[in-house]
């Protein structure tokens, strides 16, 4: 099962609340076209609209995304990223109240100027935890790689103190050993080996997949603010 903590369940849900107003917003934006609304600034709305639904809707759903899906339990429950996330919806609320007001002008600027700086201060520690919580050579949820050995020899037996007993089998050795251990994969008892059961289920995910997405997201937004309003 999906394993979520309650400071992540806000997360998401909080998502989902800008989503509801963007749609909201939305609403109103095609109600405009049947009857006219009194001081209404048709552009301005729009504007607090679009800001809502990608940085408060989709912005912060892939940011809960992330930090679930890719750190360790211990850095998910961080405060910093607590902090940082309604520090980040804090700025989605200002653009939400300044764009249709104003429009691009001194507030809605400003409170779109934070949420980039904080998008940028994201990136680099989520870049840092993931790179500290998984060995370089060896990607999350998979095993190091067996040693070298030269072609038809078998793999050197593991070093045992001298004159101590032997290393204990395994469960995939004892399983494979004819299926009749009730701990290996095809015992008896039909279980998974022990140490199985239980256990997270974690997805591989390059590296160099997440930095291009994020260096992607960097581009991205400094191309939207090239446009222009």
């Amino acid at each position: 099962p999906l394993i979520i903590s309650e400071m992540q369940k806000i997360w998401f849900n909080t998502a989902l609340y800008n989503l509801i107003i963007a749609a909201i917003m939305g609403a109103i934006l095609r109600y405009a076209f049947v009857a006219e609304i009194p001081g209404f600034k048709f552009q301005y709305f729009l504007h607090g609209h679009s800001h809502v639904a990608m940085l408060g809707w989709v912005y912060l759903a892939l940011y809960a995304f992330l930090i679930h899906s890719f750190l360790p339990s211990k850095k998910q429950n961080s405060k910093f990223y607590h902090r940082l996330f309604w520090a980040t919806q804090i700025t989605v609320l200002g653009m939400l109240f300044a764009f249709p007001v104003q429009g691009y002008a001194a507030f809605s600027i400003a409170f779109s100027a934070i949420h980039v700086v904080l998008s940028y201060v994201f990136i680099w520690r989520f870049l840092r935890d993931l790179s500290s919580s998984r060995s370089p050579l060896t990607p999350k949820g998979e095993s190091p790689p067996a040693p070298l050995t030269p072609k038809g020899e078998s793999p050197p037996a593991p070093l045992t103190p001298k004159g101590g007993p032997p290393p204990a089998a395994t469960n995939e050795e004892l399983g494979s050993a004819g299926g009749s251990s009730p701990l290996g994969a095809g015992g008896a008892g039909g279980g998974p080996p022990l140490g199985v059961r239980g256990e997270r289920k974690q997805i591989p995910v390059s590296q160099k997949f997440i930095k291009a997405s994020q260096y992607f997201l960097i581009i991205s937004t400094l191309a939207l603010w090239a446009m222009g309003p």
